[in-house]
C-alpha cells in the first residue's frame, strides 16, 4: 500500500514538474511575440512617416 502511494506521489511530482516547464516555455515564447508586435509597431510607424512625408 506504502508503495503505491509513494508511486502516486511521485508520478504527480514528475507531472508538476511537466507542466512548470511548459509553462515556462510557454512564457518565453509570449515575450518573444510581444517583441516582434513591438517591432512590428515601429517599422509601421516609419512606414507611416515616409508616406506622410510623400504628401
Amino acid at each position: 500500500m506504502n508503495l503505491i502511494v509513494v508511486v502516486l506521489l511521485g508520478l504527480i511530482a514528475l507531472f508538476s514538474l511537466g507542466v512548470i516547464g511548459l509553462l515556462g516555455n510557454i512564457q518565453r515564447e509570449l515575450e518573444k511575440l510581444s517583441k516582434q508586435i513591438e517591432n512590428n509597431k515601429v517599422l509601421t510607424d516609419v512606414i507611416n512617416d515616409v508616406i506622410n512625408l510623400k504628401k
